[in-house]
């Protein structure tokens, strides 16, 4: 499992538990995923994953449980659509609200080949079971039913729309440009495929190729600029942050780095957005300490960026992580009783 961007997104639920999410979210976007943590036996050492992360790409999240007989008689249907569409670029995520030992033990056990998440905390509200969404490119809910209906044909023309590495049969004229993109050095692969595409523009196989490399490399560029407006635009700025460097890094040479390298210069000036930084710093933060049960911590990080956030948005997001917390220390406290 690797940190991408999402094209789409299938939400199935097995379980009503009332912790859990659900509901009408055609045309909406549904929360960010928050868990204690991720096995993914394919990639041990891979980034946690999330829906803004892998906006760009198809992936398919199944809520489910270890101990529920509807949840587990799906584990061999998704192993087979993992196994038949993985290489298309169709990513699975499985969450469950279960402990780590519990969770990690069945994986290991089924030899499980996607991503799953344990100690899952949601903002969701079930109100249907199992319930399937479709999440479009944009992030927005496109459609929703019960999983079993999910047409083969949908599945099959979103994954026709990842942006995925065109494939190149002339491997010795774009070499240096390959090998360039599999260092992440895009912008510099781009001014070289561009050079390709006026050397061979009178050989159409090689100058096609070249083309789709440039599209490929473009819309890369385009989908993380839009990541990170999506995220200034809610005053996320320290989630912008990493994805205007990398553009300003990886995409050196490009309109889109060129325009990272110019907001990140503007930022440094700018007070309102330097305090933002701080207060999104805080609250990732809060998560982290909320991931390691130190509760108590996180409550003192989270009421100071509550009180001293210059955003109305990032403050409502601290209060909401504090109504989420209490009722999650409360449980805690009850059940130590």
């Amino acid at each position: 499992m690797a940190c991408k961007t999402v094209c789409w997104i299938l939400i199935l639920s097995c379980h009503a538990v009332p912790a859990f999410a659900g509901g009408d979210f055609l045309g909406r976007q549904l929360p960010e995923i928050l868990t204690n943590g991720w096995v993914d036996l394919s990639n041990p050492d891979a980034c946690a994953p999330s829906l803004q992360s892998l906006r760009w790409q198809v992936v398919l999240i199944e809520i489910w449980q270890t101990d529920i007989d509807p949840c587990t008689a799906r584990v061999p249907k998704l192993r087979a659509l993992y196994e038949q569409h993985a290489d298309a670029g169709l990513k699975i995520l499985a969450l469950s609200p279960e402990s780590q030992s519990t969770v990690e033990g069945y994986a290991h056990l089924h030899i499980l080949p996607y991503t799953v998440g344990f100690g899952l905390h949601s903002d969701w509200e079930i109100t249907q079971v199992p319930d399937a969404y479709l999440v479009g490119v944009g992030g927005l809910v496109v459609w929703q039913g019960h999983p079993d209906e999910l047409p083969t044909e949908v599945l099959e023309e979103e994954l026709a729309r990842v942006n995925r590495l065109p494939a190149i049969d002339d491997a010795r004229a774009f070499r240096s440009a390959l090998k360039d993109i599999d260092k992440g050095k895009l912008g510099r692969a781009h001014g070289k495929v561009a050079k390709l595409a006026k050397k061979y523009r009178d050989e159409p196989a090689v100058r096609e190729q070249a083309e789709a490399l440039l599209v490929y490399l473009e819309r890369l560029a385009e989908q993380h600029r839009l990541d990170a407006q999506r995220w200034i635009e809610e005053d996320c700025y320290f989630e912008a942050l990493p994805i205007l460097e990398m553009l300003e890094d990886s995409f050196a040479g490009i309109d889109a780095a060129e325009e990272a390298e110019d907001t990140l210069k503007a930022w440094k000036k700018d007070k309102r957005i330097k305090n933002l930084l701080v207060a999104g710093k805080m609250l990732a933060a809060a998560r982290d300490l909320q991931a390691s049960e130190r509760y108590e911590e996180a409550q003192q990080v989270l009421q100071q960026v509550a009180m001293g956030a210059d955003s109305t948005l990032l403050s409502a997001e601290a209060n909401r992580q504090l109504e989420s917390l209490s009722q999650t220390m409360a449980a805690q406290k009850q059940n130590e009783e």
